[in-house]
């Protein structure tokens, strides 16, 4: 079962956390920051639902510091990885060309944001974050 999003979640820009962020960008909240932001954005939206470890709260965005309600759904991890494939972000092992690398560079450069980056190169986050890292 893939998780089924919200129609108009693009009408909704990404919310994104100012606070401290793992090394995935994902935003740090809850007790002593050791829960995610979208996890406890979802809670909050949901306060009688019980959120068990081992469901996953989603992003439509694909934008890991992104804690809008409207671009959260609930899956399980086997439709996280399917979400994943389908976006083509499943091949951990992908590596950019250097053509690639050299453009997330230049756009970083000229002041573009990592979600800018990752929109303006279809890359997701993590990949432009990874490059990013490396290079500094």
């Amino acid at each position: 079962m893939i998780v089924e999003f919200r129609d108009d979640w693009q009408n909704f820009p990404c919310k994104e956390w100012q606070g401290s962020r793992t090394v995935f960008g994902y935003g740090r909240a809850g007790a002593r920051g050791k829960g995610h932001a979208h996890r406890e954005a979802w809670k909050e939206a949901h306060p009688d639902f019980m959120l068990s470890p081992k469901e996953f709260v989603m992003h439509a965005c694909d934008n890991p510091p992104c804690y809008r309600i409207e671009h959260l759904g609930l899956g399980t991890a086997a439709d996280n990885m399917a979400d994943k494939e389908a976006k083509g972000r499943g091949n951990r092992k992908l590596r950019l060309s250097k053509d690639q690398i050299a453009q997330i560079y230049e756009l970083a450069d000229s002041g573009k944001s990592r979600n800018a980056i990752r929109k303006a190169t279809g890359h997701g986050y993590s990949t432009v974050t990874r490059y990013l890292n490396e290079r500094e």
